[in-house]
């Protein structure tokens, strides 16, 4: 199953006050759990108690990598507080697979999870 969120506003080379983070990101949570209440369609019956997630992270300008690394950890923990995952540990989470495109007009996160054997 494929889910698309939006991106993070953070990134780890990004600064700043603490109380401006903090309310960039209670928006962000607020607009990720609403674009997932809409696919909730796709979420399994259960959380899945072994995944494989592939991310593809879409930016308005090209990015390094591990800041789209950092970028994933509120979205694993969305998944998980969301009942798409059992957890975010190694023993549930398989692999973690990050690509980076752009995309100047649509900036977001595409999330592909398969369950694993």
């Amino acid at each position: 199953m494929t889910l698309t969120l939006p991106l993070p506003p953070w990134s780890l080379n990004r600064r700043g006050h603490w109380s401006v983070r903090y309310r960039a990101e209670k928006a962000w949570r607020v607009r990720a759990a609403v674009a997932l209440q809409s696919q909730r369609a796709l979420k399994p019956p259960a959380p899945l108690d072994r995944a494989r997630v592939t991310a593809l992270v879409v930016t308005q300008r090209t990015a390094d990598l591990d800041n789209c690394t950092g970028r994933l950890k509120g979205i694993l923990d969305l998944l998980v507080r969301s009942g798409w995952l059992a957890a975010d540990d190694p023993a549930h989470l398989i692999a973690l697979t990050v690509t980076q495109a752009t995309d100047h007009l649509r900036p977001r996160v595409e999330v592909t999870i398969e369950a694993a054997a």
